[in-house]
């Protein structure tokens, strides 16, 4: 018989972050939502190496001046994580994510686009042990989002928008 070593993972991450500037300067706003949500498998005997499929909402909202001037985008991102706990207590850990497509709505000056491209994250984080299944943690992520093409209406352009961040994350993990 051969033995079986796998378990099962699914985490939940969240990001919020906002900013108001009513200086001196032109008012600026900015606000920024991420939820990640992951499900997976550890294939090898330690439990600490595991392969998930990432799903990951990203909405992202600046106005600058008295003119009105927004940017704002929200998008799906789906690709495969890869996640590596350092050791066997399953507390700290880095992972990588390419999201092979990152589809979504864009709105720069009033005008709608539909938007398409990919991007990639890495971690660096810690869980904490609650329960034999439930863990908590935080992170550390490098998110980096490249748009490729924006259309409206029968209209599509190619482009390169690039979007880099570095944020931290709340998490929530069952393992088992």
């Amino acid at each position: 018989m051969v033995p079986c070593y796998g378990s099962f993972f699914a985490s939940y991450s969240l990001n919020y972050n906002s900013e108001t500037d009513g200086g001196d300067a032109e008012v600026f706003n900015f606000s920024k939502m991420n939820n990640s949500l992951s499900f997976g498998a550890s294939l090898d005997s330690a439990k600490k190496f595991i392969i998930a499929q990432n799903i990951t909402s990203h909405t992202k909202s600046q106005k600058k001046g008295i003119t009105d001037q927004e940017m704002s985008f929200t998008l799906l991102e789906l690709g495969p994580q890869f996640l590596w706990y350092f050791t066997q207590e399953r507390r700290w850990y880095i992972s990588y994510t390419y999201n092979f497509l990152a589809s979504g709505s864009s709105q720069i000056s009033g005008t709608k686009y539909d938007v398409e491209g990919s991007s990639t994250m890495a971690s660096l984080g810690y869980h904490l042990k609650v329960n034999k299944t439930f863990a908590m943690g935080a992170s550390v992520k490098y998110h980096n989002i490249t748009i490729t093409s924006r259309s409206s209406g029968t209209t599509k352009t190619e482009v390169t928008d690039t979007f880099n961040s570095i944020y931290p994350m709340l998490e929530a993990v069952l393992r088992f």
